[in-house]
């Protein structure tokens, strides 16, 4: 039962769910499936709370939180269900162990100027804007984006990510004409392999790079890119940002989880397939691993 005083009137909500003491962070959420909510005050109170409720989990999301109190008159004691079709609740423990893969798919690499900047495409046009701002900071004389249309992309997107990450850092203000694109790749193997066709069709052979990637697949994509160019020097990177603040309306946080799930499979998997270089597991992170497969987090998992 969670107490809450509002405008002089105290409201008890009961959830079926995890209850709000264990919920971590910000996480928003695709069900909050409220079982009774009354009112011992004026029926406005009702609204009133549960918009609180929904923003003490999330304050970024106001404007969604908005669209879910318009979309429901919240005036009688009632029980709703699916109030939003965008996340889904976590708890604290669920949380935990996201984060220590996470943690684990990060590399840490510092940066350092290099002949050419890689942004590999993906449906989070924050890697295009980590690109851009890499070039604009005087990093590398030249940028490329690479990616057709992935398995993600190819439901939401009908332009390829390259040309859609060219055009985000056009806007930021990086010049047309450092911008090389390769767009029919459609996974990071073939990112790697396209660009290498590209350079060479442009006479180019840089020695070092800037890889930018999402920051769940920093380790993947080194481990990938040492495989398949192993004689050049690389330092990979991604968006600055906590995993707290990754997620959001487009980019839910169930998806990140079963991604970096399925991603810390392929990095076990891969070197056996040639695809990748040999990437180190600590016990933590695959016992980790294994909880998340067990809370059902397999989505992306291979077969």
């Amino acid at each position: 039962m969670i107490k809450s005083s509002l405008a002089g009137s105290t409201v008890y909500s009961g959830l079926i769910s995890t209850p709000l003491r264990s919920v971590w962070g910000r996480c928003t959420f695709t069900k909050i499936v409220t079982k009774r909510l009354y009112n011992l005050a004026s029926p406005s109170h009702n609204t009133v709370y549960l918009a609180h409720f929904l923003q003490s989990f999330d304050p970024y999301r106001s404007r969604s939180h908005d669209k879910i109190i318009e979309r429901f008159d919240i005036r009688y004691t009632e029980t709703l269900y699916e109030i939003s079709p965008l996340l889904t609740m976590v708890d604290k423990q669920t949380f935990e162990l996201a984060n220590k893969l996470w943690d684990y798919h990060h590399v840490n690499q510092s940066l350092e100027k290099s002949d050419c900047i890689l942004v590999l495409g993906s449906h989070d046009l924050r890697v295009a804007e980590r690109g851009a701002e890499l070039y604009l900071q005087g990093l590398a004389p030249i940028i490329i984006f690479s990616g057709g249309l992935g398995n993600f992309t190819k439901e939401i997107w009908d332009e390829s990510e390259a040309d859609k990450f060219a055009t985000v850092a056009m806007k930021m203000g990086v010049p047309r004409d450092v911008i090389l694109i390769e767009n029919k790749s459609t996974n990071t193997g073939e990112n790697i392999l396209f660009t290498q066709q590209l350079l060479k069709e442009k006479g180019l052979d840089p020695q070092s790079f800037i890889v930018v990637q999402k920051p769940y697949m920093e380790r993947r994509s080194f481990a990938t890119f040492k495989k398949l160019w192993p004689d050049k020097k690389l330092v990979v990177t991604s968006p600055q940002i906590s995993f707290e603040k990754y997620y959001n309306d487009e980019i839910p946080l169930e998806k990140v989880i079963n991604i970096m799930v399925g991603d810390l499979q392929r990095i076990k998997i891969y070197p056996k397939k040639g695809f990748q270089i040999f990437q180190e597991i600590p016990n933590e992170v695959w016992l980790a691993y294994e909880q998340l497969i067990g809370l059902g987090y397999d989505k992306h998992l291979m077969k």
